[in-house]
Parts: structure tokens; C-alpha cells; sequence
């Protein structure tokens, strides 16, 4: 009985893999628009210091100095057309671009010139998704960093087929699939827990919430392709660490090749 259940929750578990994978990737890529790398180029805080230079960002082109001409050349036709706020957004991104290392200049010229082909209301839509992601949670915000860099990885066949299939939902379709990852994560501590013996459980909830969104992210994809006695060994080595012990633990622990993608 106990094997022909582990083979079931195996099954279970390859079943949602791939809805863990596409849920995850589609929440940062598509859901919130890719916001985050895009939106740096007009709505992230200046360094210290950039704000005085943007305070009065001129309204002719003519009057900026050869620099941040040569920087800001995408926009260079429409500028006079663009808002004083985001006049001022583009003399911080200057800011950015001279205090960012030489290896992401280029990084930040290519998102310039992505958002400088964007109509007014695309603009628009992309300053709220980036609001509604800054009103995240730093844990949730981190998470969609994270899924983002594994959309952007995959192949290009690969991140079109995501798209499309997104494209294809109903907007309940979309919600349900979206909200699958959340279910997921809630479902994986909850197992953790409750595999644990009863006597054992209060513990290991406490640890469990202990832990920062950085820690839990990392010990989840650890877990996921273990078997029972591997997680059960797992479980109580880390109720037999100290805290500072158990963080400096989950930090080093490897990702089996496909656990981080199946998260």
C-alpha cells in the first residue's frame, strides 16, 4: 500500500511540475509584463545625488549637455513630446547608467531604447504593473525577480509557447493558472509539517516560519525531488541546528539539476 501511494504522489508530483513551471515563469514574464527589468529605465530611485540634476530636466534637446545626448539618442526624436516627469525620469536614468559598471551599461541602453519604442499608453500600463509590483511583499517581489531570469533562460521556442499559451486563457483561466504557484509553495511546507511526527509538528512549523522568503525558497527546492527518509533525515537535522547554524545550512545547500525550473 505504502508503495503503490509514493508512486501516486510521484505521479501527482509530474503532473504539476510543468503547471509549477509555466505558473511561475508566466506570473513575472506576463502577468506583471515584465516590469521589472523595463520599468528601471523610468521608475527606480536615482543614486544619491541624481535628483538635483533631474530636478529641471530641459525641455529642448539642444540644451542637454553631449553626454547625456549621446545616452538618452533613443529618445532623442520624441523628447520634446515626453512629460516633464518623464524627462526627468530619463536624466536619472543618465545618473544610473554613469554610476552602473561598465559590463550592465549595456543592459540599460537596451532597456532605453525598448522603452523608447513604446506608444504613451503602453508607457502607462508598464508604470502600473511596475507600482503594483513595488506594492509587493520584498519576499514576492524576489520570487518574480527569480522566475523573470528563468523566462528570460529558456530558449526562445520555449518562451514563445509560454506566451501564447498564457495569450490563449480566458482572464479566469489566467487567474487560476497564476495563483497555481501560490497554492503549490503553501502546499509544500504544509506537507513538511505534516509529515513530521505529531509530537514533532509544533517544532517544526516554528522553524518552518522562522525562516526568511530567501530560506524557504531555497530549502522548497531542495526538498521537492527528495523521498520520504531523505526529507525525514533533512527535517531532523534541522531541528538539531541552532538558527544562525540552520540559515548558514539552507544557504549552501545544492539544487538537483531541474528542481530549481520545476519550482
Amino acid at each position: 500500500t505504502s508503495s503503490r501511494g509514493a508512486a501516486m504522489a510521484e505521479r501527482g508530483r509530474e503532473r504539476i511540475a510543468p503547471r509549477r513551471l509555466c505558473a511561475a515563469l508566466l506570473r513575472a514574464a506576463l502577468a506583471l509584463g515584465a516590469a521589472v527589468p523595463a520599468s528601471t529605465v523610468v521608475a527606480t530611485p536615482p543614486p544619491a545625488g541624481a535628483a538635483a540634476d533631474a530636478a529641471s530636466a530641459p525641455a529642448a534637446w539642444d540644451a542637454l549637455d553631449a553626454e547625456q545626448r549621446r545616452i538618452l539618442a533613443p529618445l532623442g526624436e520624441q523628447w520634446a513630446r515626453l512629460t516633464p516627469a518623464e524627462r526627468r525620469h530619463a536624466l536619472r536614468f543618465v545618473a544610473r547608467w554613469r554610476a552602473a559598471p561598465p559590463e550592465r551599461r549595456a543592459a540599460l541602453e537596451q532597456r532605453l531604447t525598448q522603452w523608447a519604442a513604446m506608444t504613451p499608453p503602453e508607457r502607462r500600463a508598464l508604470a502600473e504593473r511596475y507600482r503594483r509590483f513595488r506594492a509587493l511583499p520584498p519576499d514576492q517581489q524576489q520570487e518574480l525577480r527569480d522566475a523573470f531570469r528563468r523566462f528570460r533562460d529558456l530558449p526562445p521556442e520555449r518562451r514563445a509557447e509560454l506566451r501564447e499559451r498564457f495569450l490563449q486563457m480566458t482572464p479566469d483561466e489566467r487567474a487560476a493558472f497564476v495563483a497555481d504557484a501560490a497554492a503549490q509553495r503553501q502546499l509544500d511546507w504544509q506537507r513538511f509539517v505534516a509529515d513530521a511526527p505529531a509530537a514533532q509538528q509544533p517544532a517544526v512549523r516554528e522553524m518552518w516560519l522562522s525562516l526568511t522568503g530567501a530560506e524557504r525558497r531555497a530549502l522548497r527546492r531542495y526538498l521537492r525531488p527528495l523521498g520520504t527518509d531523505e526529507r525525514d533525515a533533512l527535517r531532523e537535522r534541522l531541528l538539531a541546528m541552532t538558527p544562525a547554524a540552520r540559515s548558514d545550512y539552507i544557504a549552501h545547500l545544492p539544487v538537483a539539476a531541474g528542481a530549481d525550473a520545476a519550482r
